[in-house]
């Protein structure tokens, strides 16, 4: 029997996946495989970005401590490259969020999610922030532009079917923190 299909929408790439292994059928993986312990998030004492502490002993900007320690491994292995080799990963869009704030599947778009709001004005809306130059194209932004609840945000991607792609816990947490931080899905100054 033939696993249903879905298109998803990843960083102005959009790429079709059988539902299982969908994070790497889009050239994704999940963040445990980015980064392992003795990262260099845990050496640098595991702080925020734009030199804010810690939220919480477990967790930062609603991530785990192993979420992001992932984020920063990424983060460090970018830098550590050619300003060529860079170019040629972003190109690739083989890194997910450029600066290094959200996780891969918090900047992939499943058509249930873009069929909400409409396929054209998502598509205004995507080449709207690419535009506005690091913008980020994540799911956080997407609920707020469009004025999407968490509520509604989570029943959609439960009625349909996305709880694979989606980690619900992480998502409402990190919802929630960056609706009580909007500056963070701004351009940095």
């Amino acid at each position: 029997m033939m696993k249903p299909r879905m298109i998803l929408w990843k960083a102005g790439i959009i790429c079709l996946a059988a539902m299982a292994g969908l994070m790497t059928a889009c050239g994704l993986s999940d963040e445990g495989e980015q980064a392992g312990a003795g990262s260099s998030a845990a050496e640098a004492g595991y702080s925020a970005p734009f030199g804010g502490a810690a939220e919480a002993e477990d967790g930062v900007m609603g991530l785990s401590r192993e979420q992001w320690e992932s984020l920063q491994a990424e983060q460090a292995a970018f830098e550590a490259m050619t300003p060529q080799q860079q170019a040629q990963t972003l190109e690739g869009g083989t890194v997910g969020c450029k600066r290094f704030l959200h996780l891969a599947w918090e900047e992939t778009f499943a058509m249930p999610l873009i069929d909400y709001v409409g396929s054209e004005q998502f598509e205004a809306w995507a080449g709207a922030r690419g535009q506005q130059g690091d913008l980020c194209l994540d799911l956080y932004a997407f609920a707020r532009d469009f004025s999407i609840d968490q509520e509604t945000l989570v029943s959609l991607i439960e009625e349909n079917g996305l709880t694979e792609l989606y980690d619900l816990d992480t998502l409402q947490r990190r919802y929630d923190y960056f609706a009580a931080h909007p500056e963070q899905l701004e351009p940095e100054q």
